[in-house]
């Protein structure tokens, strides 16, 4: 299948070249385009087709993936409406749902909404994957593949993106807020900054990795914390002093304050 591109930003970029170097596409089937002519490394250094404007890029691919900013998909869509045809369109806006999708296209459209995360850009994206009701199965099967080449992905009801986008896709820098906290508190106890962020770090990494094990055996993450929480101990105590000052309450709040943001989004 021929893909093609519209919006070579981060995002864009980071699925583009995770899904050339993971060889889930071929260099000769990409094409997209971009501001910035001749300079984009998905060209220069990969081998994909970059193309003045988004008729051609039609006229080309089988399937177009639209990665702009949420605040120009509709101009993007209004655009792509008369050229689209039967082609696959898959969108990574955030906050915008099927129905608005759809709704901007000709009736017929295969749709699919992805919302993937900015760890796309090391190939770790947890996404989630929602088919619109003309998409057919191999059109679910080949955007979770291309999702899946640039980490994991899940199908996902609809209904369910909003939980989904706090718990994945902001929770990012939540985790990179957290480990700059834990930094900051280990240069206040003299470890250098450097030490202190490469300390947080490294454990941030090998957590996730304890994590993502305990989950394929079947196991809870708390009892991981008991697994490290030694009786009379000092992780227990740090356990007890962060939720003497909220932390698991914080978190539910951050969760629900993403929530509310992505649902006034998708009412705009």
């Amino acid at each position: 299948m021929k893909l093609g591109f519209i919006g070579m930003g981060a995002m864009g970029s980071a699925i583009a070249s995770g899904a050339l170097q993971a060889g889930f596409i071929k260099a000769a089937d990409l094409f997209f385009t971009d501001g910035a002519p001749g300079k984009n490394r998905l060209a220069t250094e990969f081998g994909a087709t970059q193309l003045a404007d988004n008729e051609q890029l039609l006229e080309k691919v089988d399937a177009v993936l639209i990665a702009v900013k949420p605040k120009h998909i509709g101009s993007v869509l209004a655009e792509v409406k008369p050229l689209l045809g039967n082609k696959l369109l898959i969108s990574i806006a955030g906050g915008v749902p099927l129905a608005s999708l759809e709704g901007d296209l000709k009736s017929g459209a295969r749709v699919i909404r992805v919302m993937p995360n900015i760890n796309a850009l090391v190939g770790a994206s947890m996404s989630a994957v929602c088919a619109g009701e003309n998409a057919i199965e191999a059109d679910k099967e080949f955007v979770l593949d291309l999702f899946n080449s640039v980490g994991h992905a899940i199908e996902l009801e609809e209904t369910l993106f909003g939980a989904f986008t706090a718990l994945a896709g902001c929770a990012p820098a939540w985790a990179f807020t957290f480990v700059e906290a834990l930094a900051k508190a280990g240069v206040a106890a003299g470890l250098t900054k450097t030490q202190a962020v490469e300390s947080a770090t490294q454990m941030l990494l090998g957590s996730a990795l304890m994590l993502q094990d305990g989950l394929s055996k079947g196991q809870h993450p708390g009892q991981l914390v008991d697994a490290v929480s030694s009786p009379g101990g000092s992780t227990i105590a740090g356990l007890l002093a962060g939720e003497d000052a909220g932390f698991s309450a914080a978190v539910v709040r951050m969760v629900e304050g993403a929530m509310a943001q992505d649902a006034k989004a998708a009412k705009s």
